[in-house]
């Protein structure tokens, strides 16, 4: 990270140690849960389809972590939808949330 963008995040009053709790991670697991109901399948199954451990899953399915981009490839692909379809909805979802402040 350069200075310049350390002072940025400064100057915006980020706190590295809240980054979990960014609507961001709540929008991303509600997306995912409801991906995975429409496709009738269970969180179990798409985890292990998707190579996440069990315990990581559950940090980020209830939105305590973010999804990293791999992953949320791997679960699209065990749901059959397309990446852009999920990141599509997780956009619209942090917009609805934040429209909601």
């Amino acid at each position: 990270m350069t200075d310049g963008a350390k002072l940025v995040l400064k100057s915006a009053n980020f706190d590295p140690n809240v980054v979990n709790m960014l609507p961001i991670n709540e929008a991303t697991a509600a997306v995912v849960r409801d991906a995975i109901a429409k496709a009738d399948q269970t969180e179990e199954s798409v985890a292990e389809g998707a190579r996440i451990e069990p315990r990581t899953w559950q940090r980020r399915i209830q939105g305590r972590t973010a999804f990293r981009v791999n992953e949320l490839s791997r679960i699209s692909a065990v749901l059959g939808v397309k990446m852009a379809t999920l990141l599509t909805a997780i956009s619209e979802t942090v917009s609805q949330g934040s429209a909601k402040r």
